[in-house]
């Protein structure tokens, strides 16, 4: 899966329209859900943990191919998932100027231990176009553990290392993003939140709308080959 998402990558970061002025932005979690994300980590259920490339997709609720090393997930419960929602969505409708569509992907607690890795990837165009990715818990000695952007033409790069309370907003369907250095020194805990605008892709450019339902009847056909 991830092969296969890194090839139709390719041509997708130079097809897929940008959606705001910028690609990327780091802001700050709004204070009332990076407290309530902060407090639930601490008393969170038992994790699921996860080593290596290779879990079944979907099976810690984030599509686990693209991390190699160890980590650990658990789901928000459902209040939480609809807080992050709730909070994310006017600073993610700031950042790209357009109106986002209800019911997005709200995906976490996901925490990365030691030696784990991020491959660059972009992500799926029909399920994740403005997103965030909140760090929540940070050992404070943790170096830097930077998220890396490219876009198409790798005019488009930067490397944005987040602190406890900072969010990341970007257009991941576009930009190439992925950590690729392991993890030293600690652990460190994330959520992640993906919106599509509203229509999306109709009110696009062709080349735009013809790599969305592209990828959708590749997604349809890699699931029923997976079983």
């Amino acid at each position: 899966m991830l092969r296969l998402q890194q090839l139709i990558g390719h041509p997708q970061s130079w097809l897929i329209d940008p959606i705001g002025s910028v690609g990327y932005m780091r802001v700050s979690t709004p204070v009332a859900l990076q407290e309530a994300l902060s407090a639930h980590a601490l008393t969170a259920p038992p994790y699921r943990s996860f080593s290596g490339v290779g879990s079944r997709v979907g099976e810690g609720g984030l599509e686990d191919y693209i991390i190699s090393g160890p980590t650990r997930f658990s789901r928000l419960p459902r209040r939480l998932a609809d807080e992050a929602a709730t909070a994310m969505k006017p600073v993610l409708e700031a950042f790209c100027g357009c109106e986002l569509a209800p019911a997005p992907l709200v995906h976490g607690l996901r925490t990365y231990l030691p030696g784990a890795t991020l491959a660059p990837h972009l992500d799926w165009p029909d399920r994740w176009v403005v997103s965030a990715t909140l760090c929540v818990q940070r050992n404070a000695t943790l170096p830097p553990w930077p998220v890396e952007l490219r876009g198409a033409g790798r005019d488009e790069t930067a490397s944005v290392a987040l602190q406890e309370g900072d969010a990341l907003l970007y257009e991941g369907s576009r930009l190439w993003h992925g950590r690729p250095a392991p993890l030293q020194g600690g652990e460190y805990v994330g959520v992640f939140v993906g919106f599509v605008p509203v229509g999306y892709p109709a009110q696009a450019g062709v080349a735009t709308r013809a790599i969305v339902h592209g990828v959708r009847r590749v997604k349809g056909a890699a699931v029923r080959w997976l079983g």
